[in-house]
C-alpha cells in the first residue's frame, strides 16, 4: 500500500472496516485550481455572449446560479466530486461510512465560502493539515472527508449497473438488500481489484460475505469475491425491474 498517503478507517453499519487512502494537500488544491479555472471560463463565455447586450435580471441570476453554486452542484449530482475532484480521482465521502446527505454537501459548500473564497484557502489549509482525518471546518460539520480513488469510477463501479434483460438472478434474495447494503458491497470489490490485497481486507471480504449469507439465509459454496460480486449483480437487475 502506497506510504505516502494517510489511511481513513471507516467502520460500516455492518461492523465492517474499509480503509481509503486519505486525499493529499496537494492534490486537494490542484483539485481547486482545475474548478477555478473551469469557472473563470464559464465567466468569459458569459462576458462575451452578453457583451452587447443587457439581458433581463431573471437571465443573469439564472446565468450565475451554477457559478455561485457549482461546488454544491457538483458534488451532490456527481456523486461527491465537482470536475477537478474528478480529473483527481479525489471524493468526498462520510466518515461513518454511509452516503453524504444534501445537508452534508451544502454545509461543506456554505462552510467553503468563508474557509476558502473568503480568506483563500488559508483557513482550509491550516484546518486540513492539523485535523487527523485531513478535514477542512465543513467536513467536521458534514462529518466527511475527501478520499483518493484507486481508480476511476466508471458505469460498472456504480451500484446500478445495467444487466441482460434475460439475466436469472442467482440469488433471488438480493431483491431485499437496500442501497447502502449495495453500496457497501460495491466499495469492498472495489478494493479487492486494488493493487493490494491485504489481511484486513480478505478478512473483511469473508466476513461481508458471512453477513449477507446469515442475513438472506442463503447458502453458497462460492468464494466471498465471487459470491458478493453476484449478490451485487442480482441486485442491481432486481432493482431495474422495480
Amino acid at each position: 500500500m502506497d506510504n505516502s498517503y494517510e489511511l481513513l478507517n471507516i467502520e460500516t453499519t455492518q461492523n465492517i472496516d474499509i480503509q481509503y487512502k486519505i486525499a493529499g494537500v496537494g492534490d486537494r488544491i490542484l483539485a481547486h485550481i482545475i474548478d477555478i479555472l473551469i469557472l473563470f471560463g464559464y465567466m468569459i463565455f458569459i462576458a462575451f455572449t452578453f457583451k452587447d447586450t443587457y439581458p433581463p435580471l431573471w437571465i443573469l441570476v439564472g446565468l450565475y446560479i451554477p457559478f455561485i453554486f457549482y461546488h454544491f452542484l457538483c458534488e451532490l449530482f456527481l456523486g461527491g466530486q465537482s470536475i477537478g475532484k474528478k480529473a483527481r480521482k479525489i471524493k468526498v465521502i462520510k466518515v461513518d461510512g454511509t452516503r453524504p446527505s444534501v445537508i452534508d454537501y451544502f454545509s461543506r459548500w456554505l462552510l467553503g465560502l468563508v474557509e476558502i473564497t473568503m480568506t483563500g484557502g488559508v483557513v482550509a489549509l491550516i484546518t486540513i493539515l492539523v485535523s487527523s482525518k485531513s478535514q477542512r471546518i465543513g467536513d467536521m460539520i458534514g462529518k466527511t472527508s475527501v478520499v483518493k480513488l484507486e481508480k476511476e469510477l466508471k458505469l460498472e463501479d456504480t451500484i446500478y449497473v445495467a444487466t441482460d434483460e434475460n439475466y436469472i438472478p442467482v440469488f433471488p434474495q438480493a431483491r431485499y438488500l437496500t442501497d447502502k447494503d449495495a453500496n457497501i458491497i460495491r466499495e469492498l470489490l472495489a478494493k479487492n481489484n486494488g493493487d493490494q490485497l491485504t489481511y484486513q481486507l480478505i478478512d473483511a471480504t469473508n466476513k461481508l460475505k458471512n453477513i449477507y449469507l446469515k442475513k438472506l439465509s442463503i447458502k453458497s459454496d462460492m468464494s466471498p469475491v465471487e459470491f458478493l460480486s453476484t449478490l451485487l449483480t442480482d441486485y442491481n437487475h432486481l432493482s431495474g425491474k422495480v
